[in-house]
């Protein structure tokens, strides 16, 4: 898949450029597949951040995370993922993240969703063979 570029970024949640780029490489049925998968996979992978960090298990921590670092860079989440590094390089550091941090996770993410929602509701679909 093809790097963006700082200027295709932008304020965005989400990258529409990239989510563009990717429907182009992978089609509109597996990216609609993939994240659906996302949305769906996306409240337990922060429940279960919240809970690693709460319960102190630094190891859940790191591995909820990344999974999700990187699942969100597929989507074109640059500011998601940026929250997730420093989340994860607290994590690893032996520090808490601070309610404040793990809130602006939180937020971030549904933002996200709402952008990945709307932007699969709003692309071009498949509806297979015609009449």
């Amino acid at each position: 898949m093809a790097r963006e570029e700082p200027s295709e970024i932008g304020d965005e949640p989400v990258s529409r450029a990239h989510l563009s780029r990717m429907r182009a490489e992978v089609g509109d049925a597996t990216l609609h597949r993939y994240a659906q998968a996302y949305l769906d996979l996306l409240p337990e992978r922060l429940d279960r951040i919240g809970r690693a960090i709460s319960a102190a298990d630094a190891a859940e921590a790191e591995r909820v995370i990344v999974d999700l670092q990187v699942s969100s860079r597929m989507l074109g989440t640059r500011r998601l993922a940026a929250a997730l590094t420093e989340l994860e390089s607290s994590v690893h550091a032996g520090l808490l993240p601070s309610t404040v941090q793990f809130a602006r996770v939180r937020t971030e993410a549904r933002l996200v969703a709402e952008v990945v929602r709307e932007a699969m509701d709003d692309g071009p679909r498949s509806h297979g063979p015609g009449p």
